[in-house]
């Protein structure tokens, strides 16, 4: 297993870091955690003066990337290929009064990469090694409400329970909730989001009244909802769908969030949002999500709406198989798991599984066999309603069957035009 803290897996020499540098943050914890290590490296250093410049030199010695991200709180990050090195000033006089500021006591504890010892104030390490969430101080997370959903992020990261007064807290100060810019609120439900065994503390967020702040339709039934879904994600009721569902689906991640935008994060999301498209449009929009992730979850609860009843009446023809698949295309997997916590027996969705996974199958992926400019080139026709009415003439006769190839859909088309 790799060390996080040894210096010789840094993209930087130690001799580069000033005197006075500390190590702090997650990577501290997860070290003493001994969490495994992931491909890219996040270190967080404070000193006690000229952050900026030290991190300008550094990126000017080794050619790296340098982002500005607090010019007045002295806060610089450099880029290398492998890892970003965030650079802080120090919190007051010194590093204790740095780390009485900070969030939870897990995460106040220091490294002296030098040597190579822990500076632990508020009993850190002990925390750690009882698993528990506890604040430095109320003071701190009041000052920046969003560390109180940070709480139940970490706490879901890490499996880690929430100590009694500090779970009080949060309680106490979740309506400040609403001071809190929403781009940060998003990233944190994002992480939360991303984390496979999240229920528990989305649970605990709800219970607490912190989520209804920015989520305002969030009720019993949406945690329950959200609890069935991600059983039965863990459960794999239908193995072949979860690598799908775990696959990034979105182009435009939001910066600084996770970068695996997967369709099982946005079915979570749908979870908690109103089931009306409209209003969930709205709600998302002010949390400031994408155009495209509102659209996923939009599409998830049309496609919810439309598809339910008619799968609890009986199993679906051919025509309406088509139809589904062709409305729900790569969103399936999530359509099919959301129904599931919904509360639709497996059973009710088998058949479809199928398939989906095959993927020139002629019902649930079939082929384009004519379009607009197919019509224009063949018959000499004009743009208009009467072109997309041919083609939806075309795309049933080919849901029912009748059609396979664009040469027959062709014919068919001609013989439409004959009958008027």
């Amino acid at each position: 297993m790799v060390d996080l803290l040894d210096a010789k897996h840094w993209p930087f020499a130690l001799d580069l870091l000033p005197e006075g540098a500390y190590l702090v943050g997650g990577i501290v914890r997860d070290a003493l955690l001994q969490r495994p290590a992931t491909t890219y490296l996040d270190l967080d250093f404070v000193v006690p003066k000229a952050a900026l410049e030290t991190a300008a030199a550094m990126a000017r010695t080794y050619g790296a990337g340098l982002v500005v991200l607090d010019r007045d709180r002295h806060i610089a990050r450099v880029v290398f290929a492998e890892a970003t090195v965030d650079f802080a000033q120090m919190v007051g006089d010194d590093l204790n009064t740095d780390l009485h500021q900070r969030d939870f006591c897990m995460n106040a504890i220091a490294y002296d990469p030098r040597q190579q010892t822990f500076i632990d104030p508020l009993g850190g390490q002990r925390d750690i090694h009882q698993k528990i969430i506890r604040m430095v101080a109320p003071a701190n997370l009041r000052a920046d409400p969003v560390r109180l959903l940070r709480a139940y992020r970490q706490g879901s990261q890490l499996g880690f329970t929430l100590e009694p007064e500090t779970r009080t807290t949060l309680q106490t100060l979740g309506q400040y909730l609403g001071e809190v810019a929403p781009e940060r609120i998003r990233a944190e439900l994002s992480y939360i989001l991303s984390q496979a065994h999240s229920g528990a503390y989305v649970t605990l967020a709800h219970e607490d009244g912190l989520l209804p702040v920015w989520l305002p339709s969030v009720i019993d039934q949406s945690i329950q909802t959200y609890q069935a879904l991600e059983r039965a994600i863990a459960q794999k009721i239908f193995p072949a769908l979860i690598s799908p569902l775990n696959q990034p689906i979105l182009t435009d991640p939001a910066p600084g969030e996770p970068q695996r935008r997967t369709l099982a994060l946005l079915s979570k999301l749908a979870c908690l949002v109103n089931p009306d498209p409209t209003i969930a449009g709205q709600e998302l929009s002010h949390l400031t999500y994408s155009r495209q992730e509102i659209k996923v979850v939009q599409r998830l609860w049309q496609l919810r709406h439309t598809w339910m009843p008619r799968l609890e009446a009986g199993s679906l023809d051919r025509s309406e198989q088509f139809y589904l698949f062709k409305q729900s295309n790569h969103l399936f997997p999530g359509l099919v798991f959301l129904l599931v916590a919904q509360g639709m027996p497996p059973s009710f969705l088998g058949d479809l599984v199928e398939p989906w996974l095959i993927p020139d199958h002629p019902i649930a992926h079939p082929p384009v066999l004519l379009q607009g400019a197919d019509l224009l080139r063949h018959f000499s026709l004009k743009p208009g309603p009467a072109l997309g009415r041919l083609l939806a003439q075309v795309e049933q006769a080919q849901a029912t069957g009748e059609l396979s190839t664009p040469q027959e859909a062709l014919e068919f088309v001609q013989t439409q035009l004959s009958q008027g």
